[in-house]
């Protein structure tokens, strides 16, 4: 399917556009979406999403911007990425080989976000963090990613997942996921101490996560 270059360059304005909003450090002023990213909302079956909306959920954001670059933009355009190195001295060639457009940005804002918020939930919120935690244990093989986690609950109840901290290793072995409310890891367990699910096809298992 061939798209005119104005829809291509509205859809990279609008692209642009979101993506300074989400690495700015004030959130953005309260207008219609649909004046400012209407092309953004036509391929999302014009659903209600604001810039607002984006701007709150930025680590949610960002992590599935930089995971769809490296997984699937930098394999789909290489060819078109190696050729605008010459032209374009915002595009980095590392030494690795591997092409790289910005991604890097995002990855050290999301990383950053991560450490505010890290840094705020162990001093004043401590506690509260840990009431709000649950521990996932992964099959042996058959590790989940962060994604994967906050997705699943997404589909569930919605944005709950303020972080999720993966196992420091190859292969993980557990996650946990920290909510936003403690009412989320009730609705979640039902009851029980402990509640086996499936991710893609993977098995895993979620408890009380309990501070040592």
């Amino acid at each position: 399917m061939k798209l005119k270059e104005s829809v291509l360059n509205t859809a990279a304005d609008e692209a642009i556009l979101i993506l300074d909003c989400i690495t700015s450090k004030t959130p953005p002023p309260k207008t219609k979406s649909k004046k400012v990213i209407p092309y953004t909302l036509s391929l999302m079956s014009n659903k209600e999403i604001s810039l607002a909306n984006l701007y709150e959920c930025k680590c949610r954001v960002i992590s599935g911007i930089t995971q769809k670059v490296d997984e699937v933009c930098i394999k789909a355009f290489y060819d078109i990425l190696q050729k605008a190195l010459e032209k374009n001295p915002k595009f980095r060639h590392q030494p690795t080989g591997v092409l790289n457009f910005g991604a890097d940005k995002y990855r050290s804002e999301l990383a950053s976000l991560s450490n505010v918020s890290a840094s705020s939930s162990s001093t004043k919120n401590a506690s509260k963090g840990e009431k709000r935690t649950m521990f996932v244990t992964f099959s042996r093989g058959f590790p989940t990613s962060n994604q994967e986690l906050i997705e699943y609950f997404a589909g569930l109840y919605g944005n709950c997942v303020e972080r999720v901290h993966l196992q420091e290793k190859k292969q993980p072995l557990y996650a946990r996921v920290v909510f936003l409310s403690s009412s989320t890891i009730k609705k979640f367990l039902g009851g029980q101490e402990k509640v086996k699910f499936t991710i893609n096809g993977k098995q895993l298992c979620a408890r009380r996560y309990l501070a040592k």
